[in-house]
C-alpha cells in the first residue's frame, strides 16, 4: 500500500536519474551544439574559488549529462514542429518554407543577417568603408601584379526578398542594396573586375532554384549560373564553347544543420555528377601533394581536373561559398584549384609564403577568381585581413631576397 501510493513519485525520480546513470556509465558524447562545452572546474585553492565552485561544476553537469544530445535534439524537435522556434537567434523561418540565416553569429544584433545585407541601418561612413575595402583589393591584386577578379555572391534576403516576413520586407524596402550602391559610386576603383550577379539571379529566380529553400549557400542552378555568367563576362568562354556537365539530384539537410540539432529540414539540390561529366573530383588535404602540411590546417580545399574543358587552370580564393561554385567551373577549366580563406590565421608565415607561391606564381597559363558573399564583405575588415595575411609574408620573403 506504502508503495503504491508513492510509485508516481518514484517514477519520476527513476526517469530523472536515467540520464544521470548514463553519463556516469555511457563514454562522452561529441557536442552537436555550435559552442565549446564546460571543461571539468579544476579544484579549487581560494575561498573566491570555492564560491565559484558549484556554479562550475553545475556548468559542467549541464554539459555533459548523459544522452544530452539526444535531449537537446527531442526539445528542439517539439518545439520548431508545434510553435516555429528554432533554438538559436541566429535562424528565422520565412515565408514558403524559406530558411534564413538572421545573424552570422551569436555576438551579431538580431536580423543583422537580413538586415545588413539589405542595406537598413546602413550609414555613410559604412558606405565608405565598403568602397575602400574594394579599393585596397584592387590596389593589393595590382601591386603583386595579379590580374585577378572578384565575385561578390547576393545572399539570400536580396534574392527571395518576398519570402522575408512583412516587417523585415518594409525594412529592406526602404534601403539601397549596399553592393549596388558601392559598385555605383564614382570612388571605386576596378569596377570592371567586379562581378555582383544579383540582377541576373532576380531575372532567373522564376525559371530556377538560385538557394534551395533550406541553404544559406548557393547550390545547383545559382552556382552554375554565376559560374558560367562569370566565364562568359571574364574568359570569354560561351556555355555551347565548352561540353556540358552531367547533374544528379539528391534530398540534402540545411547546410544550417548545425544551428539546429534535432531538426532536420531536407532540400532538392542539384548537383555535378563527376563520373558521368568526366571529371575527377578531390577534396581535403591529399589533393595537394605539394603542400601537405599547409593544407592539412586548412578546412575547405578541394580539387577539380576535367581533361575536357577548354581552358587550363583556375584558382578560387574564397570564403564558403567557393565550395559549391567550383565544381560547376570544370566545365570551362580543366584544373580548378579551389581554397577557403576561413583558417588562414592557423598557417605559420612561412606556410601562408608558400601557399601563395602556389597559388598565384605557378608557370603556365591560369585564371584568378576571388568570391566572398556579401555579408562577408561588408563585414568590416575580411578581405583586407586574407589579403595581408596571402601576401604580407610573401613581400617580406621577397624583400629579404633583395
Amino acid at each position: 500500500m506504502h508503495l503504491a501510493r508513492h510509485r508516481a513519485k518514484a517514477l519520476i525520480v527513476l526517469l530523472f536519474s536515467l540520464p544521470l546513470l548514463a553519463s556516469l556509465l555511457m563514454r562522452p558524447q561529441g557536442s552537436a551544439e555550435n559552442r565549446d562545452l564546460a571543461s571539468f572546474p579544476a579544484t579549487p585553492h581560494s575561498w573566491a574559488e570555492t564560491k565559484q565552485y558549484p556554479a562550475r561544476i553545475d556548468a559542467w553537469i549541464s554539459d555533459h549529462l548523459g544522452w544530452r544530445n539526444q535531449l537537446i535534439g527531442m526539445n528542439n524537435y517539439v518545439r520548431f514542429h508545434l510553435f516555429h522556434q528554432f533554438p538559436t537567434r541566429q535562424l528565422l523561418l520565412g515565408r514558403h518554407g524559406r530558411l534564413l540565416l538572421s545573424a552570422c553569429n551569436t555576438v551579431d544584433p538580431e536580423y543583422s543577417g537580413v538586415l545588413a545585407v539589405c542595406g537598413y541601418g546602413r550609414s555613410d561612413a559604412d558606405h565608405a568603408a565598403l568602397v575602400a575595402q574594394i579599393n585596397l583589393f584592387d590596389a593589393t591584386l595590382r601591386a603583386q601584379g595579379l590580374d585577378a577578379r572578384l565575385m561578390i555572391a547576393p545572399t539570400p534576403p536580396l534574392v527571395y526578398r518576398e519570402e522575408l516576413p512583412g516587417w523585415l520586407q518594409r525594412r529592406c524596402a526602404s534601403a539601397q542594396i549596399p553592393v549596388q550602391r558601392a559598385l555605383a559610386d564614382p570612388q571605386l576603383r576596378g569596377r570592371e573586375h567586379i562581378f555582383y550577379p544579383l540582377p541576373d539571379f532576380l531575372a532567373a529566380r522564376q525559371s530556377m532554384a538560385i538557394f534551395p529553400p533550406s541553404w544559406f549557400h548557393w547550390s545547383g542552378d545559382g552556382a552554375r549560373l554565376a559560374a558560367e555568367l562569370s566565364a562568359q563576362r571574364y574568359w570569354d568562354v560561351q556555355p555551347q564553347q565548352a561540353p556540358e556537365l552531367h547533374t544528379t539530384i539528391r534530398q540534402l539537410p540545411s547546410d544550417m544543420g548545425n544551428l539546429m540539432p534535432g531538426v532536420t529540414l531536407d532540400s532538392s539540390v542539384k548537383q555535378v555528377d563527376f563520373a558521368g561529366s568526366g571529371v575527377q573530383e578531390c577534396q581535403g588535404a591529399s589533393c595537394y601533394p605539394e603542400l601537405p602540411d599547409v593544407m592539412a590546417k586548412l578546412w575547405g580545399a578541394n580539387r577539380y581536373r576535367h581533361d575536357g574543358a577548354p581552358l587550363p587552370r583556375l584558382v578560387v580564393v574564397s570564403d564558403s561559398y567557393g565550395l559549391e561554385l567550383a565544381p560547376w567551373y570544370t566545365r570551362y577549366f580543366r584544373d580548378v584549384v579551389q581554397v577557403a580563406t576561413n583558417e588562414l590565421a592557423q598557417l605559420t608565415p612561412d606556410q601562408r609564403r608558400r601557399l601563395a607561391q602556389f597559388l598565384f606564381r605557378q608557370p603556365g597559363p591560369q585564371k584568378l577568381i576571388f568570391v566572398y558573399h556579401d555579408a562577408t564583405v561588408q563585414g568590416g575588415g575580411r578581405l583586407a585581413t586574407d589579403l595581408a595575411m596571402l601576401f604580407t609574408a610573401a613581400d617580406a620573403a621577397q624583400a629579404a631576397a633583395r
